[in-house]
C-alpha cells in the first residue's frame, strides 16, 4: 500500500521546483548557454531531479539564498529528470541530486 507521503511527494514532483514569482527561474537546456554562460553576473545553478528527497530539503534555502542576492548574482534551477536536459546534465557531469555549479562573471 502506498502511503500518503510517498504520494504527496510524488505529486510535488510532477511540478517545477520553483515556480512563477520565484528567484530562482528553471531553465531548460536549449537556452542554458545563452543565459547562464553569457551572464556578467555570478550564477549559480541546481541541478535536481523532482523526486529527490534532498532536493525538496535545499530549495527553501536556495530560493532564500536567490532572494537576499537579487541584483547581484542569479540563480537557476535544470530539472535533469527531463528528457530535454539530461543531455545538459551529463555535459556538466551531473551524477548525484542536487548537484550545484557555480559559474563566475565573465
Amino acid at each position: 500500500m502506498v502511503s500518503v507521503k510517498a504520494l504527496v511527494l510524488l505529486a510535488a514532483g510532477a511540478a517545477a521546483m520553483f515556480e512563477g514569482g520565484s528567484a530562482v527561474r528553471e531553465l531548460a537546456a536549449g537556452s542554458f548557454d545563452r543565459v547562464v554562460e553569457r551572464s556578467s553576473q555570478p550564477t549559480f545553478v541546481k541541478f535536481y531531479a523532482p523526486w529527490c528527497g534532498h532536493c525538496q530539503s535545499l530549495a527553501p534555502e536556495y530560493e532564500r539564498a536567490a532572494e537576499r542576492t537579487r541584483g547581484v548574482a542569479r540563480f537557476y534551477a535544470v530539472n535533469c529528470d527531463e528528457e530535454s536536459n539530461r543531455g545538459l546534465c551529463a555535459r556538466f557531469g551531473v551524477q548525484g541530486f542536487p548537484t550545484l555549479k557555480a559559474f563566475g562573471e565573465k
